[in-house]
């Protein structure tokens, strides 16, 4: 299994280990995705899971297994949805001023997301 994870031929490129030598391994943190693969990966998981919902609450989100899916921490998962919320993005609205704090999708389909980021 350690060398699916650490062999240029198959996982390697995922950064979550290094071979020192035969025998040891150092688990890294790998880089974050690009913003558009998360904006993509979070309006499909939205799609599944919340199908009919346009606002949802932040903890259901941070909860979720997307983040752990991803990697992120809860900082680097709230600092994504700060990019998608930014005037020049504007895919998701967030509102934390008081509790229960929510999050607002502002597409209605997958595909205004790509359209939106690739514009």
């Amino acid at each position: 299994m350690l060398g699916s994870y650490s062999k240029p031929e198959n996982l390697e490129k995922l950064g979550l280990l290094k071979s020192q030598n035969s025998n040891q391994y150092t688990v890294t943190q790998p880089q974050p995705i690009p913003l558009p693969a998360f904006a993509c990966m979070l309006a499909d998981f939205w799609q599944a899971h919340y199908p009919n919902d346009d606002t949802i609450f932040l903890t259901d989100l941070l909860r979720s297994e997307l983040g752990r899916i991803l990697l992120l921490s809860e900082a680097q998962f709230k600092a994504f949805l700060a990019a998608l919320a930014a005037p020049s993005v504007a895919l998701v609205q967030r509102q934390e001023r008081t509790p229960p704090y929510t999050i607002t999708r502002r597409w209605h389909s997958i595909g205004e997301v790509w359209e939106k980021l690739y514009q």
